[in-house]
Formats: structure tokens, C-alpha cells, sequence
């Protein structure tokens, strides 16, 4: 299992919809030891699919970065709300994170 997301506009576990820019929120996703260019990921608020295999590339201070659509936060308002994501090894073998709370606030 990999490490959990960060959202770049969050202040602890919170996280305010006037932050998120219009273009949409960054989840940093942590660099991983046997990262293959070819790698995708999904990712998830509670249970809904928000980023659909994203290629991940060119990681920058240890993170890739990964837009989350605005709206996707807008639509998951609330305390506690869980952030996941599950690399695509190569392209194919699924690994799923450990889950991130966060707060969305309006």
C-alpha cells in the first residue's frame, strides 16, 4: 500500500472550495520506489472516481502532481470525506493508497 495524498490547498485536513482554483484542486501523490513511467493512476473522493488514469510523470520534490476538477470537491462537501488513489503498475497491476481525511468546507 502507498503512502496517503496531500491536497496542496489544505491547511491540516482542511480544505475551503474558495482555495481550490478554478482548474482544480493539486493532490501531490507521493513518489514510490519502483515508479515506471508507464504507471497510471485513478483518483477517488469517498467512492467516486474523480481523475481516470492520469499518466504520472516528472516528479517534483518527491510528489506528482495531479489536478482534482473543482467541482469533484464541490460534489464531496463535508467532515471526514476519504481521498484515495490506485496506481496502474506498468500500466496494469492496481495498488491502492492508504486513505487521506479531509474537511471540505464551502
Amino acid at each position: 500500500m502507498y503512502e496517503p495524498l496531500k491536497i496542496k490547498q489544505s491547511v491540516g485536513e482542511d480544505i475551503k472550495l474558495e482555495d481550490i482554483p478554478l482548474e482544480g484542486g493539486t493532490a501531490l501523490i507521493p513518489e514510490y520506489e519502483d515508479y515506471n513511467e508507464r504507471d497510471t493512476l485513478d483518483v477517488y473522493i469517498e467512492n467516486e472516481k474523480v481523475v481516470t488514469r492520469h499518466n504520472l510523470r516528472n516528479p517534483i520534490d518527491g510528489y506528482f502532481a495531479v489536478l482534482i476538477p473543482k467541482d469533484a470537491f464541490l460534489r464531496n462537501l463535508g467532515a471526514e470525506r476519504k481521498f484515495k488513489y490506485v496506481i496502474f503498475l506498468r500500466g496494469i497491476n492496481p495498488v491502492t493508497s492508504e486513505t487521506a481525511l479531509f474537511n471540505l468546507h464551502l
